[in-house]
């Protein structure tokens, strides 16, 4: 498998035309990479029409909450999750403390 960088890094192919400046692969090369792109973008619409198709069965099976806000999440207190409790934040109360 050839790589952009790695044909960027080979000395420049004398065999090649410089007028026209197309390099001189092998036919059977272009198209073995031609038919493995073509594979690859088959396998990725096959992936992408499966996720579809999931995400259609989880949505039919589950008619989801009837406020849309329920969807989400709540926001962690801490962006970077330092690991810190949020007791610095007004809206969370201290734990009671063990007597």
């Amino acid at each position: 498998m050839h790589w952009g960088w790695e044909l960027n890094l080979r000395p420049p192919d004398h065999k090649s035309d410089a007028l026209t400046n197309e390099p001189s692969v092998p036919q059977e090369e272009e198209e073995e990479e031609e038919e493995e792109e073509e594979e690859e973008e088959e396998e990725e619409e096959e992936e992408e029409e499966e996720e579809e198709e999931e995400e259609e069965d989880l949505q039919d099976s589950n008619p989801g909450p009837l406020d849309p806000k329920a969807e989400r999440l709540p926001l962690h207190h801490d962006a970077t999750n330092s690991g810190s409790p949020p007791w610095h934040s007004d809206r969370v109360k201290k734990p009671p403390k063990p007597r």
